[in-house]
């Protein structure tokens, strides 16, 4: 009797080291945020010990032909800035920066000329300053060298006459470099391919699939989609979000897939019924509570952007795992972008142009 109650508390206990393990997930980080048990606190005056630096930039100071009415994306490479615009006259050109603010130089304009895309969707920088284009337009990725010589152009396969279907083909969303000169690509929510059981995949530089990664559960609208901030290269890998799946796909620096962190948003959590038809329920979204735009997620801290059901509406937050508090962000920093290349990136409107607050990951 003692003996089978020993044995029963002890496969008990090996059993709760098992769940606190998993729970863990790879380098202590958690796959699992329950936001109703994370309690909303004011930012403290000190502010937050996540970063070793804070910096601000102001974009645009002074009137320049490269303004963009609303950058979709922002990404750091070193001491370089990147905006991808929409809206305005400048939609989704790729402007680079330099560290003071100033604009040095445009990459592509919306058009169909030599130079002009009908509209870019995504972009990433490589390793060597080159860049992959994605143009949503014609479904065309482009290979530039650093100094803007096209190196390649690549139909996607299947979508144009002369380039039949193959087993290897798949719909782009975003991409992202991966140091091995290959891409991670995230697959279109309407991707008919071999591939569309997968929300993402690693391609060779001809685009071609190496390898699929993370299961699609096929739970989301193809034909209604929120903005997405890409694969973010944060310097450790990657992380990709994709609006109101509340999931954030981490993999390591070789764009092997990790884990998935899953937001649980309880009662306000967007149901499998409006996530699968959302334009009929567009309205009633306002009462729910989901992940927009880009996430982050890290053993102690996450950060991210959401659509909330509270007088917010959109709010940016930072939350302490381990304290168990979050904090609304947006007032002072503005949207959040991810991060890239160990840098947490919030863009935010001012009447002096855009103001970029980075913040250094410790």
């Amino acid at each position: 009797m003692f003996v089978s109650k020993y044995c029963t508390v002890i496969v008990s206990l090996a059993a709760a080291l098992l769940i606190a393990l998993a729970a863990c997930g790879p380098k202590g980080g958690p796959d699992l945020i329950r936001w109703d048990d994370l309690r909303q606190e004011a930012v403290p005056g000190n502010g937050l010990p996540c970063f070793s630096a804070v910096e601000q930039i102001l974009l645009d100071p002074e009137p320049n032909p490269y303004a963009m009415a609303y950058p979709e994306k922002v990404v750091l490479s070193g001491e370089k800035i990147y905006l991808m615009g929409g809206n305005g006259p400048n939609a989704n050109a790729v402007v680079e920066y330099g560290h003071d603010g100033m604009p040095v130089r445009p990459i592509g304009k919306r058009g169909r000329g030599p130079g002009e895309y009908p509209r870019v969707k995504d972009f990433s920088v490589d390793g060597s300053g080159g860049f992959w284009l994605l143009d949503a337009g014609t479904m065309t990725v482009y290979h530039y060298h650093a100094d803007g010589a096209l190196l390649n152009k690549l139909i996607q396969p299947g979508l144009a006459k002369e380039i039949p279907a193959v087993e290897e083909s798949v719909l782009f969303e975003h991409l992202s470099c991966l140091p091995s000169g290959e891409l991670l690509v995230g697959t279109a929510l309407w991707d008919e391919s071999a591939w569309k059981d997968f929300r993402t995949v690693i391609c060779d530089t001809l685009i071609h699939v190496r390898k699929g990664q993370v299961e699609d559960p096929h739970t989301l609208d193809d034909n209604f989609a929120f903005d997405s901030k890409g694969i973010c290269a944060t310097g450790s890998g990657f992380q990709y979000l994709v609006p109101m799946e509340d999931k954030v796909h981490v993999f390591d620096r070789s764009g092997e897939y990790l884990r998935s962190v899953t937001f649980d948003f309880g009662a306000k959590a967007v149901s499998d019924e409006f996530r699968k038809q959302v334009e009929p329920h567009f309205d009633e979204l306002k009462d729910h509570t989901f992940l927009s735009g880009a996430a982050y997620v890290d053993a102690q801290w996450a950060m991210g952007a959401l659509q909330a059901s509270t007088t917010e509406g959109y709010t940016t937050f930072i939350a302490d795992l381990h304290q168990g508090n979050w904090y609304s962000v947006f007032a002072s920093l503005g949207y959040f972008y991810g991060v890239w290349d160990g840098r947490a990136v919030w863009l935010r409107d001012t009447d002096e142009g855009w103001a970029l607050t980075l913040g250094t990951l410790k």
